[in-house]
């Protein structure tokens, strides 16, 4: 199993997602992902400065999603080069609204 693993049965690494983000997206763009279910998306679009608007309907995913979303990079099990690639790209004027919590 991969590291990135949660409880979620179609999770899917956040490095495939991120790829995905940057060829459909710039920075400052929005994505919606209307299925969220553990936030991979949402987790890519912080890391990459894009703003993004999920969406799920179960609960406990919403809060796994806050988990994953609010888990400092360095908690994630990264490498030292993965955790500067990252933080080199996150703008830290976006911001996010939340419906929850």
């Amino acid at each position: 199993k991969h590291h990135e693993r949660t409880i979620h049965p179609t999770q899917k690494p956040v490095a495939l997602i991120s790829t995905l983000v940057q060829w459909i997206s710039n920075p400052g763009d929005s994505i919606l992902d209307p299925f969220a279910g553990s936030g991979t998306t949402a987790l890519a679009c912080k890391e990459l400065g894009r703003n993004y608007i999920c969406i799920e309907k179960e609960r406990k995913y919403v809060d796994i999603i806050h988990q994953r979303l609010n888990t400092p990079i360095t908690e994630r099990g990264l490498t030292v080069e993965e955790q500067v690639e990252i933080e080199e790209k996150v703008k830290p004027s976006h911001q996010q609204l939340s419906l929850f919590g």
